[in-house]
């Protein structure tokens, strides 16, 4: 939860109460089950029912991919930005709309997403966020359309080439050792 401001959890209740429809997943955080049952409290008072939150409990790796292809979208947080659990959902498969901060820790999930070249996820003010978000939910074709794109580039991305990732370090390990 530390990486959950109340200000982006308001955002994120605007956008279920705009498309009542929607529903929105969390990981249970090291923190344990109480502070997510706050979330639901706190869902309610916003005006979102909190059958409609869910917590979704730590996985095994795999199982935890498996899990992530069922989800729309994988919506980054603000304050610390998403890393290795948005690199995980964009291998499953799953499109993630982000909104650079000015703190390096903030701006990773926009990079990831940038980098592997989906410009039209990426948000510029978090109004423009919710507009992505409901955009994607509210059309079936958008969802496709992205969930192939998506699949496409994780195959030729750089940010996904394992075999390149370890020639450069091994290129630049090369380096180090003739200097």
């Amino acid at each position: 939860l530390y990486k959950l401001d109340p200000d982006l959890f308001a955002l994120w209740m605007g956008i279920l109460r705009a498309e009542s429809t929607a529903e929105l997943a969390l990981l249970q955080g090291r923190e344990g089950v109480r502070p997510n049952l706050r979330l639901r409290e706190e869902a309610e008072r916003l005006g979102v029912s909190r059958s409609r939150i869910h917590i979704t409990a730590p996985q095994a790796k795999l199982a935890h991919l498996q899990r992530s292809r069922n989800f729309t979208l994988f919506l980054d947080c603000f304050k610390v930005a998403s890393h290795s659990t948005g690199v995980d959902s964009l291998w499953a498969g799953v499109p993630m709309v982000s909104l650079a901060r000015e703190k390096m820790q903030a701006r990773v999930g926009a990079g990831l997403v940038a980098v592997l070249g989906m410009p039209e996820l990426l948000a510029r003010t978090p109004e423009d966020y919710a507009a992505i978000v409901l955009v994607v939910v509210r059309s079936r074709a958008a969802q496709v359309r992205l969930r192939e794109r998506l699949a496409g580039l994780v195959e030729s991305s750089e940010l996904f080439n394992t075999a390149g990732w370890v020639s450069d370090v091994e290129r630049m390990h090369r380096m180090m050792w003739d200097v």
